[in-house]
């Protein structure tokens, strides 16, 4: 494990409203590549993908059971990146499946749906043009929807909206030229994170309390030590990182609550690696998905306080073509043991949309979620 020095600054950034921010350049961003997200809110694995004709589409499923459900979310020339979706817990306004997508001339959409209700309802988080550049990231904490993206000039942007309210407020936590990829976002029970790759492939870190300004900046590695968008999740440790390395290596880095360093690992080496990772950690565990060597499916896993990296093989050959999502869930078996579900999807052959699931034992499981052609 190596640990290195990092560079730490107070981001002077300043809230504005949308009317200023619209006044800002273009972007060069180029377009964010197809990759499915994934959820699960405690009953059904929940995916968003973009669809054909720039559609955005959402397929669900009772853990468990058999078929996957079709929901198409927004219709044609609405959607131009990977969407990112999540859930919320129940409460005053039900339990609620989220998506967020950039939208025509770079805006940025919401969409939402009560579990009760099959109508999905739409909302402009931020208006086009020069706005939204790169697929968004979304999350929920507590009350609050955070939603994370790249913005004209390379600019990193924050959005939250409380839950059950109709209004987007925005920051800018990172100014010109620091943000080359989509960011991730993720938080705890006091404070907010968001990763994204920086200048000269560097990998970069912005930290605040909710609802505080100015947003505190860390350089997690530096120049020529990211290759793709990373992936950001928390646990009771404290934050963990994935993303693509030098040589298509598969880096990870981790920092402790209440710590200044951070710690970098290598789950797998060179030419092992060609698309962003997944991340997320189950309590026990933090999981890894990745597009490996020949469009194979890679899946690497680390019991979380000890030090070896397993790797498996979740599809062989020919089998992935996208980078992947990745999720878990509880599930109850006989004698009230729980079992943790991990769950991975990812473009297949001919742009189908392909889910893999397992649960206790090292075999994966394959489900066709959609046909050839389903995915843009």
């Amino acid at each position: 494990m190596n640990r290195f020095r990092h560079r730490k600054r107070v981001l002077t950034g300043l809230a504005i409203t949308l009317a200023t921010f619209a006044a800002l350049g273009a972007s060069a961003s180029a377009r964010a590549a197809t990759t499915p997200s994934i959820t699960d809110n405690g009953t059904s694995a929940i995916i968003a993908t973009e669809g054909p004709n720039h559609t955005l589409n959402s397929y669900w499923q009772t853990n468990g059971t058999n078929p996957w459900h079709k929901e198409a979310i927004a219709g044609s020339g609405s959607t131009y990146s990977a969407p990112s979706v999540a859930t919320t817990p129940d409460g005053p306004v039900g339990n609620l499946t989220l998506v967020a997508a950039e939208g025509p001339n770079n805006s940025l959409l919401f969409y939402y749906r009560n579990a009760i209700s099959p109508v999905w309802h739409q909302e402009t988080v931020i208006r086009g043009p020069n706005s939204a550049y790169s697929a968004p990231s979304m999350a929920v904490d507590g009350d609050t929807i955070i939603i994370a993206v790249e913005g004209p000039v390379h600019t990193l942007l924050y959005f939250w909206q409380t839950i059950g309210t109709p209004t987007w407020h925005l920051f800018i936590v990172a100014g010109a030229n620091t943000t080359y990829s989509t960011p991730s976002i993720g938080s705890n029970s006091t404070t907010q994170f968001i990763t994204a790759e920086g200048p000269n492939h560097s990998l970069m870190f912005y930290s605040a309390a909710p609802g505080t300004y100015p947003w505190t900046t860390e350089t997690v590695n530096g120049d020529f030590t990211t290759y793709s968008a990373p992936s950001l999740t928390t646990n009771s440790i404290g934050v963990l990182i994935a993303a693509e390395g030098p040589d298509n290596s598969l880096a990870f880095y981790w920092q402790a609550s209440e710590q200044d360093s951070w710690n970098e690992e290598i789950p797998a080496g060179v030419h092992t690696t060609y698309s962003a990772p997944s991340l997320t950690d189950t309590g026990a565990t933090a999981v890894v998905a990745a597009e490996g060597p020949s469009h194979r499916l890679r899946y690497y896993w680390q019991t979380n306080g000890t030090t070896p990296w397993h790797s498996e093989t979740v599809a062989g050959n020919g089998w992935t073509f996208s980078a992947p999502g990745v999720a878990f869930t509880n599930v109850s078996i006989v004698f009230h043991e729980t079992r943790i579900a991990n769950f991975v999807t990812a473009v297949g052959p001919k742009n189908r949309l392909l889910f893999y699931w397992q649960l206790g034992t090292p075999t994966w499981h394959r489900e066709q979620v959609a046909p050839n052609g389903s995915v843009a």
